[in-house]
Formats: structure tokens, C-alpha cells, sequence
């Protein structure tokens, strides 16, 4: 447990910014058949409420907002005209709205000189539990499974106006099974099966869940996001209004593995096989709502190109969606061979092809050398999609090939002498 309390102040922050922690849990374990099954459990759970990250941003103040943006050094051009303005004055006549509105609603007064100072909440609720039980069939056959779950829910902060922040959801979740049988004493067996999800969800934040489409931006959502797709704005050298990217990641992980010993006069065999499973689900809304950047290259500063609509760049997508792929199987045999006391030799086998992912959505592509794709006949010469000669539906993204499987194996010989 920590308090306020106990801390000091951050030389960068004007007050002493809260922090407050709380972690708890316990743990019970025991038998549950005597001699045969074993039980143990544990959970945590972890909270705090903090704000140790300091804000420096740099926002117009009373008079900028009214046009007098004689505090900027430099010439301040009218970007009709080609002219300067008379003292750096603007008429907030030729403001724009949106800016207006934007600023106001969003970007409050320096509180220290041209600085707005202030910190950003940090938050974050955690909670654990794992479980583990261990059965013995008999002293020959042994069973172990254990499951944990994670449930991870914080704010990620930025250097932004207060109340700016990313509400981040990790949850993860695996499950493993691993069971070791004696078949006799020259031969033991070792049986493995896991599984693992891992989930992040990212849902931006800003005060009132504000975007620049509800201040009158007549630019549509690249398409449409179930949650609040952000803001993105960045007045180069001033201030970066940025609420994080709503995104979804879901990656899942299957695994299992079979792995024997096998002992005959000077051999000693180890052999096994493997398989995973990896499947990728995403949709990333990040730059749907559009990345607006203002740098001062029209009018002789950023502030000013702001307020009066001029973007130096802007970027915007219909969102990444894609659905990862991939198997990666694998067999392997090994014979340390004893020829004496004083010499062994090595030998290994192992295969392990490479399965090249695929995508379900269609969003990997392929390069030929010098061949025109006729799905996207723009394209750069040698970019392909699928849909293109050649390129399976779906297709895995290989540089130069079409060929779906790609294969290794190894061979290893190694002697071991002692003096």
C-alpha cells in the first residue's frame, strides 16, 4: 500500500500530482486425495490511481484566440493575399470554425507562461488468478494442468490537453496440460498441449468524446468503428492533440508436443514432434478519423496555419482488418552414442518446414520482379495481390515465390572426447 502521502513533488509539476496503491491477494494450496491430486490456488489484484506523468504543451493564450498573434516572432502571411499581416493581427473573421471550435473546447489557457502544465492520469486495475493441479495416476504416469488469467485494464497517457488518454484492455488467458509417463526404465514419455489467447482492446478518450467530425470536419470516417474513434491533431511545436488509436488485437496460440527418451545399450535416442497454431484477428480504426498535421509552411507558423484551416498534411484510412494464419509443425531424433568412456558422438535430425502465414482478409501481397499486376494495374511493377496469375486465394506474402511451403532440414554430427 502506497499513499500521496509519502511523495514528493515532480520538479516539473506545479502541485504534487495523487498517487494512491492498493495490491492484495493470497494463496491455498493442498491435497485433495492424499498422495494423488494436489490443489493450489492464488489471486492478486493490483490498484492505483496515479498521475505521475507531467504535461508541457503549449496552447494559444486570451489574446491569440482573439487574433493577436504579435507574441510570434517571425512574419505571419496571409495565405490569399501573399501579404503579411499588419503587427501579426488576424481578424478572427477568417478564422476557421472548426479550429475555433476545437480550440476552445479542448486546448485550455497557459497556466505557466506560454506552457499549459498539468499531469496525466496513469491508472490502472489488475486482476490475477492462477491455478494448478497435479495428479498422479501412478508412480509411472503423472498429469499436470495449470491455468492463469490476467485481466489487465489501464490509461496509457500522452503529452495532451488533460483528460486525453487511451483506455487500454489486455485480458490474457492460458491453459496448459503437460503429462509424463515411465514405460519403463529405459524409456520415459513427455506429453505437452497448451493453449493461449491474448487480447488487447484500445479505446481512445477525450473530454466529452469530442471528434473532429462533431466540430463540423466534413470529412466521413475512413468507416465505421464501434467504439469512439479519436482525435488527431498536431500543431507542430505547440501541441499534440492525440487520443490514442481504437484498435482490437486477438491472438491465439495452440501448441502441442510430444518428446520421448529412449535409452539401449551405449544410445541414448531422444526423439519428438511438435505443432503450433497461431491465428492473428485484428482491426486497427487508428487514422479512420483522419491525422490532420499542421507545420507552418502557409502562413509562417503552426498555431496560425491552424486557426485559420491550413493543414501542411493530411492522412486518413478505411482501417486495417486482417486474419492471420500460420502452422508450424516439426519433427526432430537424436542419438548420443557412447563409443567409450572417453568418446561420444552426436548425431541430430530435424526437420521443420516453414508454412508461410496467410491472411483470410487478403491484406498480404507479393513481389515478381518486372510483372504488372492486373487486380491493381497502378500498382508499382512487381506488386501483386491476390487475385493476380500465380497468387492463391488467399495467398501468403513470399517474396518472389508462389509456392505455399517452404522446407528446412538439418542434419548434425558432433563427437565428444574427454582427455
Amino acid at each position: 500500500m502506497r499513499n500521496t502521502d509519502l511523495n514528493a513533488r515532480n520538479f516539473f509539476n506545479i502541485t504534487r500530482p495523487p498517487f494512491k496503491l492498493n495490491q492484495f491477494g493470497g494463496t491455498i494450496g493442498g491435497p485433495l486425495r492424499k498422495d494423488k491430486t494436489f490443489l493450489f490456488f492464488s489471486a492478486q489484484d493490483t490498484e492505483r490511481r496515479s498521475a505521475p506523468s507531467p504535461i508541457s504543451i503549449t496552447t494559444p493564450s486570451a489574446a491569440e484566440r482573439k487574433g493577436n498573434f504579435s507574441s510570434i516572432s517571425g512574419t505571419i502571411l496571409n495565405p490569399v493575399t501573399g501579404k503579411p499581416f499588419s503587427g501579426n493581427i488576424i481578424p478572427t473573421s477568417l478564422f476557421n470554425p472548426v479550429s475555433v471550435a476545437l480550440a476552445n473546447a479542448l486546448l485550455p489557457l497557459p497556466n505557466r507562461g506560454t506552457q499549459y502544465v498539468s499531469s496525466a492520469n496513469q491508472n490502472l486495475d489488475d486482476t490475477q488468478y492462477l491455478v494448478k493441479i497435479d495428479h498422479a495416476f501412478s508412480d509411472k504416469d503423472r498429469l499436470s494442468a495449470r491455468y492463469f488469467y490476467d485481466e489487465n485494464k489501464f490509461q496509457r497517457p500522452f503529452n495532451a490537453p488533460s483528460s486525453f488518454y487511451a483506455e487500454s484492455l489486455f485480458r490474457n488467458q492460458t491453459l496448459t496440460l503437460n503429462e509424463t509417463d515411465v514405460f519403463s526404465p529405459t524409456m520415459t514419455a513427455t506429453f505437452y498441449a497448451s493453449g493461449g489467447r491474448f487480447v488487447r482492446t484500445q479505446i481512445p478518450v477525450d473530454p466529452g468524446l469530442q471528434s473532429l467530425q462533431s466540430f463540423g470536419q466534413h470529412v466521413a470516417l475512413g468507416t465505421a468503428v464501434p467504439v469512439f474513434p479519436g482525435i488527431r491533431v498536431n500543431v507542430s511545436g505547440f501541441v499534440n492533440i492525440f487520443s490514442g488509436g481504437a484498435l482490437r488485437q486477438d491472438p491465439t496460440t495452440f501448441e502441442y508436443r510430444a518428446q520421448g527418451v529412449k535409452v539401449w545399450g551405449a544410445h541414448t535416442f531422444n526423439f519428438g514432434a511438435a505443432f503450433e497454431r497461431t491465428r492473428i484477428n485484428a482491426n486497427d480504426y487508428s487514422y479512420t478519423p483522419g491525422d490532420n498535421t499542421f507545420n507552418g509552411q502557409v502562413t509562417g507558423s503552426a498555431l496560425t496555419d491552424f486557426y485559420l484551416g491550413y493543414e501542411s498534411q493530411f492522412f486518413q484510412d478505411n482501417g486495417r482488418t486482417f486474419y492471420f494464419r500460420e502452422n508450424r509443425p516439426s519433427l526432430y531424433v537424436q542419438d548420443d552414442w557412447k563409443l567409450n568412456r572417453q568418446f561420444t558422438l552426436n548425431l541430430e535430425l530435424r526437420w521443420h518446414p516453414w508454412l508461410p502465414p496467410i491472411d483470410l482478409n487478403n491484406s498480404l501481397t507479393a513481389f515478381v520482379p518486372g510483372v504488372q499486376s492486373t487486380i491493381a494495374p497502378n500498382a508499382p511493377k512487381g506488386l501483386l495481390f491476390p487475385g493476380d496469375r500465380g497468387i492463391p486465394d488467399p495467398y501468403s506474402s513470399i517474396t518472389g515465390k508462389t509456392s505455399p511451403l517452404g522446407s528446412v532440414s538439418r542434419g548434425t554430427l558432433a563427437a565428444i572426447r574427454k582427455p
